[in-house]
């Protein structure tokens, strides 16, 4: 019997949907490398571990049936997952090793991705003239998330390594995690009608449009992004996280509080009133409730915050606990999943195109002042069965691995401002994605600083 086809989970599909435009969904995993790289190893290496990762070697598909159309992975057996090798020019030296890969890498990632006739990544290496590179799978969202993202180019580390040395690297029989964060198996439930309204206010916080925003000088019209990449010392994660954890809150929800007060602290030393801010705050639900084992089975929680919440850091980081808390209680982050299930079949029965049209015009409605995406620990050392601060892949076939950079490009161009954090090699490291129609380069840097500082002032 022929398989069952390969169906993007609802969430994927309307990634994959919403990927027009501006909007380029892409997921990017740079890795520093010291050392000269063998480029005939990495290259196949990167073969193989594309083996373990069907969806790298497929194609998008429509299906036609009954009750509409649906998009499904269709697998390529014979299809190599591209590998493009290229040297970066001595005129561009002096630049941040995040900027060289992003600046290089330009044309290929604001060109437009045909899924239906082309794998959904491919994988760039890029040299430089003292010896080291920066190896860096580009993902489309719809087939994977950070999470994906972050294993494959692991893979590829790993089979290279055996490649180049003979052997398996130690760290390949690791239980792979990338979230710190512990998960209770839960039921889905059908909610109260209380529950359905605190649902549905929570929804439609995103799309008021009155939020707050830090003002800056970017223009209108500038469809760019800036990407700054801030790495705290060793000695200064340790303090932020022991200090969360004294004060009874999560580093996560310290974040977001500092998130929202630097937002005040900016725009006050502009001589603009504050005003009500909102937050979104993405949550893997893999390991949260059966049956949702897929890439991108995550959802999102929505915090709306008013002036006279935001006095103080630690209290607001508790009040933001408190709600996270209370909308996980409620399963709104399954309400979210099952309210994007709800749009995707609504729009079924339409041509491909239209629903790409109409999805994206609803993507782009969807507005928070600060996003925020905490991926945990990448590629951590395990504890007792637990993953720790500290990484375990620090090193492959004579290469040292010096820095991972995680980044979402464009993957919502209506978002403003999102920062994506981790940790690695004990440290903890922030990406600001931001809107150059908001900010200039230079007022998203001091925004990021702005916003460290007001974390490392809470230890």
């Amino acid at each position: 019997m022929p398989e069952p086809p390969d169906f993007l989970d609802p969430l994927s599909e309307m990634i994959a949907l919403s990927a027009w435009g501006n909007t380029k969904n892409l997921i990017v995993t740079a890795i520093a490398l010291n050392g000269p790289v063998d480029e005939h190893a990495i290259t196949t290496a990167t073969q193989k571990a594309a083996k373990h990762f069907p969806r790298m070697r497929s194609f998008l598909r429509e299906l036609k049936g009954p009750l509409g159309r649906r998009l499904a992975w269709e697998a390529q057996p014979d299809l190599e997952f591209p590998v493009h090798i290229s040297s970066l020019s001595s005129g561009h030296t002096s630049s941040p090793a995040l900027d060289e890969f992003l600046n290089h890498l330009a044309p290929r990632l604001e060109r437009d991705r045909d899924l239906f006739h082309e794998p959904p990544g491919e994988l760039h290496v890029l040299k430089t003239a003292s010896g080291t590179c920066t190896m860096g799978p580009i993902i489309h969202h719809a087939a994977s998330d950070g999470v994906t993202a972050a294993e494959f180019g692991r893979q590829i580390l790993l089979e290279y390594h055996a490649l180049v040395t003979g052997e398996k690297h130690k760290a390949g029989s690791d239980v792979f995690v990338l979230s710190s964060s512990k998960r209770r198996m839960a039921r889905p439930r059908a909610g109260a009608w209380k529950d359905l309204a605190f649902s549905t206010v929570q929804s439609l916080i995103p799309y008021s449009p009155r939020i707050a925003l830090p003002v800056g000088k970017g223009r209108p019209d500038n469809a760019g992004q800036h990407h700054i990449k801030r790495t705290l010392s060793a000695e200064d994660s340790l303090r932020i996280l022991s200090a969360t954890l004294e004060k009874g809150v999560s580093f996560v929800d310290l974040l977001a509080a500092c998130a929202d007060i630097a937002v005040d602290k900016w725009n006050d030393n502009r001589n603009v009133q504050p005003g009500t801010l909102t937050n979104s705050m993405t949550i893997n639900m893999k390991g949260r409730y059966s049956g949702l084992d897929s890439p991108n089975a995550g959802g999102v929680l929505f915090f709306k915050t008013r002036p006279e919440m935001r006095t103080d850091i630690v209290s607001l980081a508790k009040v933001l606990s408190a709600s996270r808390v209370k909308q996980l209680r409620k399963q709104l982050d399954f309400a979210y999943f099952t309210n994007v299930t709800r749009l995707a079949n609504s729009f079924r029965m339409l041509p491909f195109e239209t629903r790409r049209r109409l999805v994206h015009f609803f993507v782009q409605k969807h507005r928070v002042s600060v996003g925020l995406t905490f991926l945990g620990t990448v590629w951590p050392k395990m504890k007792n069965g637990k993953p720790t601060a500290d990484t375990g892949l620090t090193e492959v076939g004579g290469l040292e691995i010096t820095d991972v950079h995680a980044i979402g490009y464009k993957l919502l161009s209506s978002t403003p401002l999102l920062i994506i954090v981790y940790l690695f090699r004990n440290q903890i490291n922030l990406v600001l994605a931001a809107s150059a129609s908001l900010l200039t380069r230079r007022e998203g840097e001091d925004f990021l600083d702005l916003v460290i500082q007001l974390l490392l002032d809470t230890r």
